[in-house]
């Protein structure tokens, strides 16, 4: 039966066996796998944002989206940490590539426009350049982790 703590607290405690560590490194090695293999080279780096698991192996990549525009500026944050926590080079090739693709879509304005009308991407289905509002945020928070981690002025 679930009892309540003095502060609050609801939960039943048991006992178990657990490892003696956790390797964050191991872990974060294994973030860098997932986000260099997401990408497709063929389409400038860009994510797939929809897999599928269990049903074939390797998984199935199955779509893309309009998460230029914010997802992938996450993403590319994310590696710049990993990468500090394990000094892996695992798929270094992958994220430069990514780097360039997403520095390059930076207007002169300094804005991160994203080219809704390519048409090599249609699954975008806007008909036009646009930014989102989210995505400069995440811009700008992936190329300062970037430029703090691999000093390159990009």
């Amino acid at each position: 039966m679930p009892r309540t703590t003095p502060i609050g607290l609801t939960g039943e405690r048991y006992e178990d066996t657990v490892p003696d560590t956790l390797d964050l490194a191991e872990r974060a090695e294994l973030g860098l796998n997932y986000f260099t293999g997401i990408t497709e080279p063929d389409l400038d780096y860009e994510m797939y944002f929809h897999a599928q698991f269990g049903q074939s192996n390797p998984p199935v990549l199955k779509t893309h989206v309009t998460y230029l525009g914010a997802c992938q500026a996450k993403a590319l944050e994310a590696m710049a940490f990993l990468r500090t926590m394990t000094g892996s080079t695992q798929g270094i090739e992958q994220e430069a590539r990514m780097v360039e693709m997403m520095s390059g879509m930076l207007g002169d304005d300094g804005l991160l426009w994203v080219d809704g009308s390519a048409p090599s991407k249609p699954w975008l289905q806007i008909p036009e350049r646009f930014a989102m509002v989210h995505g400069q945020g995440r811009m700008a928070r992936a190329m300062m982790a970037w430029h703090q981690y691999s000093g390159d002025p990009i």
